[in-house]
């Protein structure tokens, strides 16, 4: 309240409100290459986990193939011991028949049932093989097997160990993925050093206020890190220790894949040789 001069007191409110609205946009014209960079990285990275899929989706196959033909295996083990069963079962009575006319003795009887007896044990751990391969193949396929169609012809091998080990080189996804892998390391390392170079952009401001006053504005920018502590020397030995990583782990990659196609190659001829002397047997 303030008295005026007539001495009557009265009351006095003053308030002000203003507005205004601004419409602003940037554009980096200039980042020597970071931009770049990421995408690379981005499709490079997306490429490796593509190669980590088809890895596991072979996987898959594998474990189901390898199934497919335990069971078939099992079948097989458990008809031919259970025909040698009746077999030793046949000279078991032949045998026993000997004895009776005193053509041999009770220790060839002897022998005859021992013969029965570790026939009737290999079935016995046969018929355990074929359960156990057919919750192996439930597991791979999701259903117990049925009736199994006859294995497909073994396809075309390569002629010599060293054409499958330059297959392998190749074609192999644990390969192509670490080949990924080391693309993206390098793309790190030229990040890292374009983190150290500044960036050059544009923008341009619009605004206004209640009394229609408009204003706008145009420049340049640049901005460059003048001091970082040591963080950006430090992300740029940290990629290249990345780099050297990426490398060995290449390296040690194929060297793995190598030696297990030289020991596939290895099995498969003793396989090989197994079935045939199998069949002479």
């Amino acid at each position: 309240q303030i008295k005026d001069e007539t001495g009557r007191f009265g009351a006095g409110l003053a308030a002000g409100v203003g507005a205004s609205l601004a419409l602003s946009a940037e554009m980096v014209l200039f980042d020597f290459g970071r931009s770049k960079l990421g995408i690379e990285i981005a499709r490079e990275s997306v490429l490796a986990t593509r190669q980590a899929l088809i890895q596991v989706e072979q996987n898959v196959l594998l474990a189901t193939v390898q199934a497919y033909v335990d069971v078939r295996l099992a079948q097989d083990v458990v008809a031919l011991r259970q025909s040698n069963l009746r077999l030793i079962t046949q000279e078991l009575r032949a045998a026993q028949d000997r004895f009776d006319v005193g053509e041999i003795t009770r220790t060839d009887v002897s022998i005859a049932e021992a013969r029965l007896a570790a026939s009737r044990a290999a079935l016995a751990a046969a018929q355990g093989q074929l359960m156990i391969a057919r919750e192996a193949y439930k597991a791979a396929t999701g259903a117990y097997p049925g009736k199994l169609a006859p294995p497909p012809k073994a396809p075309a091998l390569p002629r010599t160990m060293e054409e499958a080990q330059g297959v392998a080189r190749g074609t192999h996804p644990l390969i192509r993925q670490a080949q990924h892998q080391v693309t993206v390391a390098d793309l790190q390392v030229e990040t890292a050093k374009a983190e150290r170079m500044p960036t050059i952009g544009a923008g341009v401001k619009l605004s206004t206020d209640d009394e229609d006053m408009q204003s706008s504005s145009l420049g340049l920018t640049m901005n460059q890190t003048l001091y970082a502590g040591g963080r950006l020397s430090a992300l740029q030995r940290k990629a290249l220790a990345g780099k050297d990583a990426a490398r060995a782990a290449l390296q040690q990659m194929a060297v793995g894949v190598i030696q297990n196609v030289g020991v596939a190659w290895a099995n498969l001829a003793v396989a090989g040789a197994s079935i045939e002397a199998s069949d002479l047997q």
